[in-house]
C-alpha cells in the first residue's frame, strides 16, 4: 500500500529525520510522579505521528523520536501500538521512538522500541545505565525518608545488556539519555557493529539551563571518539545530526517543535578510539589529575629551595 521503504542509497548513506515534538514545556521535580491525563497522551502521540508524516518529504530510510515519548506501553496499549505502526508506516521508514516497557513480572523499563517500514515491532532496547535518584533510588529501603522528595514512586528495571539493532541492512547503536555520557558505552556498540549511534533523550528536567546545551555538546564527543556520526533525538531539544568530526549539521533550538533531517553515512571501519578508547580515557584523567596537583606542588618546591 505504501510503496518501498527507502533504501540504502549506493554511496552507503541514507536519510534520516529527527521529529522533536516539544509537546510541553520545562519539566520540574515535582511532576515526576504526575501522569499524563488521556487527552494529553493523545495529543503528544498524535503529535508526533503528523510531524514524522511531514518529515516524509524528505524521503528518510530512518525517523528518530525522542526519549519517553510514548506514553504507555505500544504493546500492552494497543492504541498507541496502532498509532505508531501507521506513523513508520505512512513514512515508510524505520522508527526508533522511546516509551515505557512492562515486563510480565510488573517491571518498568526506560526503553527504545524500533518499528519496521511496514509498521511491525523489530526489537526492543531496554537502558541499561539509570540515573541514581532520577530513574531510580539506590538503597530505597533504607531511606525511609526518601518520600519527602521529590523521586520516582517505582525504580525503573535495569535492561540485561547494551545491544546494536539491526534495522535491515543498518545497524543502529541506542543510547538513552544518561548513557551519552559514558564513553564506554558508545565504544561498545561500535566495536559490536553499530553504523551510526542513535541519541535518545528527554532534557526537558534542565529547563532553559547550560545543562541541555552541555548535554549535546557530549554527543559531539561520542560522534569523534567513534568515527561515526550521531544522530540525536531530544523531546524540547537541543537535537542534533553530528558528522565523524564533530560538525553539527542539523541543531533544534530548545522547546521549540522542529523536524530535522539530513543524511547521514554508514561506517563500519574501525577507529584508534574504539581500540584503545578506554586507555585515552584513562590517560585524559591523569592529565588532568596532574594539572591540579602540579600547581599546589610548585609552591612546595620553591619555600624548600629558599
Amino acid at each position: 500500500l505504501w510503496g518501498r521503504a527507502h533504501p540504502v542509497k549506493a554511496d552507503n548513506s541514507i536519510e534520516v529525520a529527527i521529529v522533536q515534538g516539544s509537546t510541553h514545556g520545562p519539566l520540574r521535580a515535582e511532576q515526576v510522579n504526575v501522569p499524563l491525563t488521556p487527552a494529553q497522551q493523545r495529543s503528544a502521540v498524535s503529535t508526533y505521528e503528523a510531524m514524522t508524516e511531514r518529515a516524509a518529504a524528505a524521503a528518510p530510510a530512518l525517523v528518530v523520536w525522542p526519549e519517553s515519548v510514548l506514553p504507555d506501553d505500544p504493546v500492552r496499549t494497543p492504541w498507541i501500538g496502532a498509532e505508531v505502526a501507521r506513523a513508520a508506516r505512512r513514512a515508510r521508514a524505520w522508527l526508533l521512538i522511546g516509551g515505557p516497557h512492562l515486563d510480565d513480572r510488573g517491571r518498568i523499563s526506560n526503553s527504545a522500541y524500533l518499528y519496521s517500514p511496514a509498521g511491525n515491532l523489530i526489537s526492543r532496547y531496554d537502558k541499561v545505565q539509570l540515573v541514581p535518584f532520577g530513574e531510580y533510588v539506590p538503597g530505597r529501603d533504607w531511606l525511609p525518608f526518601i518520600h519527602h522528595y521529590h523521586v520516582r514512586d517505582e525504580d525503573f528495571a535495569p535492561g540485561a545488556t547494551h545491544k546494536v539493532l539491526q534495522a535491515g541492512t543498518i545497524a543502529l547503536g541506542p543510547m538513552i539519555c544518561f548513557e551519552s555520557t559514558f564513553p564506554l558505552i558508545a565504544w561498545d556498540l561500535s566495536r559490536r557493529g553499530a553504523q551510526v549511534l542513535v541519541v535518545i533523550t528527554n532534557d526537558a528536567w534542565f529547563g532553559h539551563t547550560a545543562a541541555a546545551a552541555q548535554h549535546q555538546q557530549i554527543a559531539v564527543m561520542r560522534a569523534v571518539e567513534n568515527g561515526r556520526w550521531v544522530v540525536r533525538a531530544a523531546s524540547t531539544g537541543i537535537s542534533t545530526i553530528i558528522s565523524p568530526e564533530g560538525k553539527v549539521v542539523a541543531e533544534s533550538q530548545l522547546f521549540r517543535p522542529a523536524i530535522l533531517t539530513g543524511e547521514v553515512a554508514l561506517i563500519t571501519s574501525p577507529v584508534p578510539a574504539e581500540r584503545f578508547g578506554p586507555l585515552i580515557g584513562w590517560g585524559l584523567l591523569g592529565l588532568a589529575i596532574a594539572f591540579v596537583i602540579a600547581p599546589a606542588a610548585m609552591p612546595r618546591r620553591r619555600r624548600k629551595a629558599r
